[in-house]
């Protein structure tokens, strides 16, 4: 018997097929990682690491067009991943789900110099 497991959520058994324990948490964790599969979405997800920035600070780090990048922040918050604080007419991003920030963190570790800070 092989034993693979990932965060404790699947095994595999005798005969071969996958069975997840929670088949909720690997369908969580290949959508949050198909929701950083873009390099825009991918970037914002490591600054915001660090905490929540405005639209107008991100927009700066990721030298992004304001469309392209509403367009890939609204992936993020689709998958749960970011969420929006609006503050005297400013938008925040932050990272909401901290799971996703342990993953996007593990993720980025190997990259934040291409970032910068």
């Amino acid at each position: 018997m092989i034993v693979s497991a990932f965060a404790g959520v699947c095994y595999l058994r005798r005969n071969k097929r996958f069975v997840t324990r929670e088949a909720g948490n690997l369908t969580l964790f290949a959508s949050t990682l198909k929701a950083l599969g873009h390099p825009l979405r991918f970037s914002a997800t490591c600054h915001l690491l660090d905490g929540e920035r405005s639209v107008g600070e991100l927009l700066e780090l990721l030298n992004a067009s304001q469309p392209n990048f509403s367009q890939q922040m609204v992936s993020l918050k689709r998958a749960g991943i970011v969420e929006t604080r609006r503050d005297a007419g400013r938008v925040f991003y932050q990272i909401c789900r901290s799971d996703a920030g342990t993953l996007a963190s593990k993720i980025c570790r190997p990259w934040r110099g291409w970032f910068g800070k």
